[in-house]
């Protein structure tokens, strides 16, 4: 299998939508694909085979597999056009919502999308609690567009998504009229197990048939304004068709799998399959386990919290409701450490322009920023019976490269004053007791590894 990492929507890496694509000789098992997806934590993985008919093409989210995905789309498109079938212009994939044909005309890939049949549904109370701003508008078609009056209350919006799983649509998509674009939206998809899609090609089949139906045209240039942001050119056609048009840049591929083999308990070594995440299978030979190391989806919420609670007192220790909303903003930078089916270690924290750790940041993930300078880090903890046995270590230092891969100035911590040699063995430099910090009622150290 050959797996790259591909960012549709954009022009340049680290923006737009992040999407795995799969390339293989066969089919592996549901199962199977289904733990990639869930392994990589993007929104949409892509799995592809070439089959007699030509390439068929499938699409698992972390929780589930999807008949449409635009973005996906988008990458998958890339790859083979850009490393399996160079000479071409055009390449058509089967997949559970017919047979996709994509046109690559200059740096632009257009898709060929079925639309579906929207109608106006009631705007609700529970649309008005779970968005935390009144829609003036609701359509119902696969997914739910909530029209608001302004692009500044779509780009402000912090949804309640535990709300949003009780209201209607497969994704719930808020859209508003753009000031230099023709729409602006956002969709979230907590009933896929992603907070928010950064680029979603799929809902765009609906909200800018929506708007080019709105605004009597049929061609709607549309910003998705999440974090990461990304444009999407979209025409709408006859008989049910829509084209959505846009730039990818490949981010990573990765041609190999390592299984790693420890003698001592500490790591010998590994190889990184993406920047995003810290991935792998290790085994130690004095004991039979294997180890996977991965990032964090709410299916892990159970468990990351009961080691959160064994590893510090209450004052210090994160809730549940904390973790979760952690896991929806920036799931990808945790690293989780499994015995088989048992989470025994993780550390996580954010990123962020602000240079040091201030107590606020462990209360609102909201504050990550997925293009900031510093990796942050909020907590190492390790169940009391697996300690002294390396693991920690090897969870730090995947964090240090994921961090490097990123580009990132640097990672920061604070730690309690018995443990500034430990994490000076990695090259964080001790800056002495922070003044932004008294968590728990403590007195931290902050230290600082800059690359």
């Amino acid at each position: 299998m050959k797996q790259y990492i591909v960012d549709a929507f954009t022009s340049k890496p680290f923006s737009g939508n992040p999407a795995a694509v799969c390339v293989m000789d066969s089919w592996p098992s549901e199962e199977s694909m289904m733990k990639l997806a869930m392994e990589n934590n993007l929104s949409e993985t892509a799995f592809i085979v070439k089959e007699e008919t030509g390439y068929r093409l499938r699409w698992f989210t972390p929780g589930t597999e999807v008949e449409l995905c635009g973005h996906a789309t988008l990458a998958s498109s890339y790859v083979i056009l850009n490393y399996y079938e160079k000479n071409s212009t055009q390449v058509k994939f089967n997949t559970l919502s017919g047979e996709l044909t994509i046109q690559r005309k200059d740096n632009l890939y257009e898709m060929d999308f079925p639309t579906y049949e929207l109608h106006e549904i009631p705007v609700t109370d529970a649309m008005e609690k779970a968005f935390g701003v009144r829609p003036v508008k609701a359509v119902l078609g696969l997914d739910l567009i909530c029209v608001f009056e302004s692009e500044d209350i779509v780009k402000n919006l912090n949804p309640n998504q535990e709300l949003l799983l009780g209201i209607e649509g497969r994704i719930q998509n808020a859209t508003a009229p753009g000031t230099h674009v023709d729409c602006v939206s956002r969709s979230f998809c907590p009933k896929l197990s992603i907070a928010e899609d950064p680029v979603c090609g799929s809902a765009h089949c609906q909200i800018a048939a929506y708007w080019a139906d709105t605004l009597h045209k049929k061609d709607i240039l549309a910003y998705q304004a999440s974090r990461r942001g990304g444009y999407l050119h979209c025409t709408l056609q006859k008989e049910n068709r829509i084209t959505i048009s846009g730039e990818a840049a490949l981010h990573f591929r990765n041609h190999s799998t390592l299984v790693l083999v420890n003698f001592s308990g500490m790591l010998l070594s590994y190889n990184l399959p993406e920047p995003y995440h810290c991935f792998f299978n290790y085994i130690n030979i004095r004991s039979p386990r294997i180890m996977n190391i991965r990032t964090a989806t709410l299916n892990d919420l159970e468990q990351i919290a009961n080691v959160e609670a064994q590893c510090f007192p209450a004052a210090e220790a994160a809730t549940k409701e904390e973790f979760a909303e952690r896991i929806r903003y920036y799931g990808e930078h945790f690293w989780l450490m499994y015995d088989n089916e048992k989470l025994i270690a993780f550390v996580d924290g954010f990123v962020t322009d602000e240079p040091d750790l201030y107590d606020e940041m462990y209360e609102k993930a909201s504050l990550h920023n997925p293009q900031g300078a510093w990796q942050m880090i909020f907590g190492v903890n390790t169940l009391p019976a697996y300690r002294c046995h390396g693991y920690a270590d090897q969870l730090i230092q995947c964090a240090i490269d994921t961090a490097r891969k990123q580009q990132r100035k640097g990672l920061v911590l604070t730690c309690k004053d018995r443990l500034v040699s430990y994490y000076s063995k990695f090259g964080f430099k001790d800056e002495g007791i922070s003044d932004k910090s008294v968590h728990g009622n403590a007195v931290w150290h902050q230290m600082r590894l800059t690359f």
